[in-house]
């Protein structure tokens, strides 16, 4: 109602559209699974007599809709046509395609400083700018925050039906609440830290995060098989929230490191860039296995020397009860 009085209309006017709305998205549904994908490039209302529209690419289907109590307006590209279109279009990371019925063309969405995407039919694309598409499924090395802090999701685990995320203890020391991009996330239900460093938030709405069994991995995601272990100089990844993807070797397997809120225990030692924020983010093989989540690292810029140091995986599964995805 007030999307609609916001463009204009008087209130009874606006009253009566919603009242209409769901016989004509029935009858539109309709028409246009009768025309079929190659005589007929969808249907809209009209913005200013709010009559149902449908398109139509021949005169046989103009009769038809009009017979069925809806405007036909003939274009020239159907639905199949522009789908074609779309599977020639080099859209980029963040980007969509959708078909307009309104103007007969291919709508490109394309995120700000993305190159414009090419495509042999310019005539029947349309491109804007807009922010980059993600999806609400959660991986592991995304950002997640509290009030006062930034840390970054290890592993998604479950126990019984219950989903949770793994992360670093010291990120779920208070047992602070959590959210992701302005949402919230759940409540922090496990923290050990010291002695570990392990942490379990539980993921209230499982249904709208839709966690996933996979870790960030550079512009993409990289599913995770099973918890495991390596040996020193053993080829590693991490990600996370600020440094992002990054790879290097395991230098010790059972390392102590005594923090100033004091001291963890059997953590792997590698030399794999992390930065603050970091923290909780998944340590995995190039085959995907999950390893740990970091916990630490030097005070000093990443590089040679550079010591990084992770909580380990199957320790921490244990110890919260919960299983991978």
């Amino acid at each position: 109602m007030d999307v609609l009085v916001a463009s204009g209309l008087d209130r009874a006017t606006a009253v009566r559209r919603l009242a209409a709305q769901p016989a004509q998205s029935e009858l539109a549904e309709r028409l246009t699974a009768r025309l079929g994908p190659s005589r007929t490039a969808g249907g809209y209302l009209d913005r200013v007599s709010g009559a149902l529209v449908v398109t139509v690419v021949d005169a046989a289907g103009a009769a038809t809709v009009r017979a069925a109590g809806a405007e036909p307006r003939t274009v020239r590209h159907s639905e199949a046509d522009l789908a074609r279109v779309a599977e020639s279009v080099d859209v980029p990371v963040g980007g969509s395609t959708a078909v307009d019925p309104v103007t007969d063309r291919l709508v490109v969405r394309t995120p700000p400083g993305a190159p414009t995407p090419s495509g042999p039919h310019p005539d029947t694309v349309r491109t804007v700018t807009g922010p980059a598409a993600v999806t609400q499924a959660l991986y592991g090395g995304e950002q997640i925050d509290t009030s006062q802090w930034t840390c970054s999701a290890g592993f998604m685990v479950r126990r019984g039906s219950t989903y949770s995320l793994l992360t670093a203890g010291h990120c779920t020391s208070g047992k602070p609440a959590w959210s992701r991009r302005g949402h919230a996330l759940g409540p922090s239900t496990r923290s050990y830290f010291p002695g570990n460093d392990i942490g379990l938030v539980t993921i209230s709405n499982p249904r709208y995060w839709q966690p996933k069994p996979a870790v960030v991995y550079r512009s993409g995601t990289r599913p995770v098989t099973g918890a495991g272990t390596v040996p020193v100089g053993a080829t590693v990844c991490k990600s996370g929230r600020t440094s992002g993807t990054t790879c290097g070797t395991v230098q010790a397997v059972d390392v102590t490191v005594r923090y100033q809120e004091g001291r963890v225990t059997n953590l792997y030692q590698t030399n794999v860039c992390t930065r603050p924020g970091d923290s909780g983010g998944p340590l995995y093989t190039g085959r995907s296995t999950g390893l740990g989540m970091v916990s630490g690292g030097d005070d000093s810029a990443c590089g040679a020397g550079y010591a990084s140091f992770f909580q380990k995986l199957r320790p921490a599964l244990s110890r919260t009860g919960t299983a991978l995805l």
